[in-house]
């Protein structure tokens, strides 16, 4: 019998696998954790959206939006 802790049914599991490397642990542990995703795409949205780009600024919620899209089209092709 296995003595490895896994998490159990219907409860996803919430450590970075360090098997894959870099990358793909922190993709697969924002792939179990929908909230984090949320919220750091959020976070990275309001920024960019308050950084001026030459002449304009996006603002928060185009900013957001433009995160969201990135981040849907990284999971979707890679």
């Amino acid at each position: 019998m296995s003595t490895a802790s896994a998490a159990p049914a219907g409860e996803a599991h919430t450590a970075i696998r360090w098997d894959l490397d870099l990358v793909g642990g922190l993709l697969d542990f924002l792939g179990s954790q929908p909230f984090v995703l949320l919220f750091l795409t959020l976070a990275l949205g309001t920024r960019l959206g308050r950084q001026p780009l030459g002449f304009i600024k996006l603002g928060s919620t185009a900013g957001t939006l433009l995160v969201g899209i990135l981040v849907n089209l990284a999971v979707h092709l890679g």
